[in-house]
């Protein structure tokens, strides 16, 4: 039994509990989902005048050269802000699916970036400050 058959097995094993945690969120949703509605209500009335601000900022900033984009999604911004439509249930629309076999050949892990070198006089090697993947740098050691 290859490992695809192994997975194809727990997500079946799994499929009733997901049903059932569905079931018992769904009056959990719906309640959230009144109580949202007149916060996104006022949060599309606040956003639009918002949009128009930023879009004439970002247009004057750039001088004009990018009017043609910047309306382009100014308009876009406008039309999602003007739909009056609420996204269905997520219970009513969620299934539970097969999640993709991951990749069959094993990446390499991304390399250190601190670099070791001698201590003076001991032989031992103490890390040395270097980038750290935040953008920052490793404190001395």
């Amino acid at each position: 039994m290859g490992w695809q058959d192994t997975l194809k097995e727990l997500v079946d094993k799994a499929k009733p509990y997901v049903d059932q945690a569905q079931q018992k969120a769904k009056p959990y949703l719906e309640q959230a989902s009144e109580k949202a509605a007149p916060y996104v209500e006022q949060a599309r009335e606040k956003a639009g005048p918002l949009v128009e601000k930023a879009a004439a900022k970002v247009d004057e900033a750039t001088k004009g050269k990018y009017s043609e984009q910047i309306g382009s999604v100014k308009e876009k911004v406008g039309d999602a802000l003007k739909k009056d439509e609420t996204p269905a249930s997520p219970t009513a629309t969620a299934q539970p699916t097969t999640p993709a076999p991951p990749s069959p050949t094993p990446t390499a892990a991304p390399e250190s970036s601190t670099e070791t070198e001698p201590k003076p006089g001991t032989g031992a090697t103490t890390p040395t400050p270097g980038p750290t993947p935040e953008g920052g740098t490793t404190p001395a050691g």
